[in-house]
């Protein structure tokens, strides 16, 4: 998987959300559904990938992950994904019909996205996409990977590497 960094200027954003710090409230929207929330699935593990929908990276992470959430449902998992670019909105409900994830896809604006991260160490100008919050059970972010890191050079082993730690 290549390293995409987002076009949304994120001067000021941090690098990392703080791995044993609460996680921070979200809402996806959706087309045709209700808005989703993390708060909606307290007691469950997630796993929350931001993407970028002109990213062919991102459009992709969205079918890898689909027997993940598929196989990790029944443990307690929820699969999220989340894109904030200024076409979100129009492309996702396409990329929902093309790949038919088994778990909600939707957008959130760049706002929301910067207040997430906001309160981690660490200062970056771009965004590293795709991006992966692991959330244990208690709503405590226990992983943070962006896609210019090596955990991407194998993103579906190393995915379900992070859900069954989080998972014991």
């Amino acid at each position: 998987m290549r390293l995409a960094v987002a076009t949304l200027a994120f001067s000021g954003i941090l690098v990392a959300a703080d791995q044993g710090r609460p996680s921070p409230p979200l809402t996806i929207l959706r087309e045709g559904g209700p808005p989703v929330t993390l708060k909606q699935y307290q007691g469950k593990a997630v796993l929350l990938a931001f993407i970028e929908t002109p990213s062919m990276e991102c459009q992709s992470l969205i079918q890898l992950l689909s027997p993940i959430a598929r196989d990790y449902a029944s443990k307690g998992v929820q699969v999220l994904v989340v894109a904030f670019d200024e076409t979100a909105a129009g492309v996702i409900p396409k990329l929902v019909q093309r790949f038919q994830p088994p778990y909600p896809v939707g957008w959130t604006n760049p706002n929301s996205v910067r207040s997430y991260f906001q309160g981690t160490e660490g200062k970056a100008k771009g965004f590293a996409i795709p991006r992966l919050v692991f959330i244990d059970r208690r709503g405590i972010i226990r992983g943070d990977f962006a896609g210019d890191k090596p955990f991407f050079k194998d993103p579906v082993a190393n995915t379900r590497s992070e859900l069954d730690a989080i998972l014991k």
